[in-house]
């Protein structure tokens, strides 16, 4: 049988992700499989890149390890303590971060504030986001996002999955937005200058025809 590699487990009291680099050696990491709920060992060599170090759980069995579920969980984490993150077109900042609170008939990864309206975000990465929940959000026109986290190599470092969920792009949707201001936005981030002179011009604009019809 293949030796599975596991470099994620859940922190036993606290239910959290622990990656390998930073858990405790041996039992003493405290940790349980995030698919079986079983102890695991922490098991940390002497190599000095880390490689060889990973979770094993503690009695012989098939279990996976659910890793998914652990960079899953890890995801939505890194979105609640943070508070900006790049969506398509814009830079989103964001407060009152909520995980799985439900919202009518569905439960969000994820719900923030921005701007005053809830922003939702959904995560996959083994399960696709429900056609029911896609509805949902566009139905309503409800602001939500999509981060497809389903290519992520299960080792990926907590600081690499932060830089992915936070600042890349090419792997995040936008299931509803109002897509006529994203793409204003995005053109005044590519084009700064021109969209100055617009703005200027604008400006120049409404302020002869308020005087004209102040006269």
């Amino acid at each position: 049988m293949k030796t599975l590699i596991l470099k994620y487990a859940f922190e036993y009291l606290t239910g959290e992700p622990v990656y390998i680099d930073n858990a405790p050696n041996g039992l003493s990491c405290n940790c349980i499989c995030p698919e079986c709920g079983k102890q695991m060992i922490a098991i940390q060599g002497k190599s000095e890149n880390h490689r060889e170090w990973h979770f094993r759980h503690s009695e012989e069995t098939n279990c996976k390890g659910g890793q998914e579920t652990a960079i899953h969980k890890l995801a939505k984490q890194i979105i609640v303590d943070n508070s900006q993150i790049e969506i398509p077109g814009d830079t989103l900042n964001y407060s009152e971060t909520r995980q799985e609170e439900k919202f009518q008939s569905v439960i969000p990864d994820v719900t923030v504030i921005a701007n005053g309206r809830n922003v939702f975000f959904e995560i996959e990465v083994t399960n696709p986001v429900d056609n029911f929940k896609e509805a949902f959000y566009k139905n309503g026109k409800y602001k939500s996002v999509k981060i497809d986290l389903t290519n992520i190599s299960q080792d990926t470092t907590p600081e690499k999955l932060k830089e992915i969920v936070l600042q890349q792009t090419n792997n995040k949707k936008l299931i509803f937005w109002d897509t006529t201001w994203s793409k204003l936005t995005l053109f005044c981030k590519e084009n700064p200058k021109t969209a100055l002179i617009i703005g200027i011009g604008v400006y120049l604009i409404i302020r002869r025809v308020w005087k004209i019809i102040t006269k």
